[in-house]
């Protein structure tokens, strides 16, 4: 059975950092808004940059520029939605082609 009468041998080997959301702050990353506004900002003024390619198709394009535009929502979101998207695209072309 473990004696803990003598707590300063257990106390003086417990050590150990906790960092919270927000602790890379201060060492100069941003935050998920300032992030995403970051994100947002750049992507929309290089859309018609050889770094997207909408294969013609304006739809897409049009649903892009909407989820970025949207500021009610953080990058994370827009991900997801773009995934969904991507995912509903190409279920519906599988459909199409047998």
């Amino acid at each position: 059975m473990l004696d803990f009468q003598d707590k300063s041998e257990l106390t003086s080997e417990m050590k150990g950092v906790f960092l919270g959301a927000g602790a890379s702050y201060e060492v100069g990353m941003p935050l998920v808004w300032e992030f995403t506004q970051t994100l947002r900002e750049n992507i929309l003024k290089r859309l018609d940059s050889k770094l997207f390619n909408f294969e013609a198709d304006d739809e897409l394009k049009s649903f892009f520029i909407e989820v970025l535009s949207n500021e009610d929502i953080h990058y994370e979101q827009i991900v997801g939605l773009l995934e969904k998207n991507t995912l509903k695209i190409e279920i519906i072309a599988k459909e199409h082609t047998g």
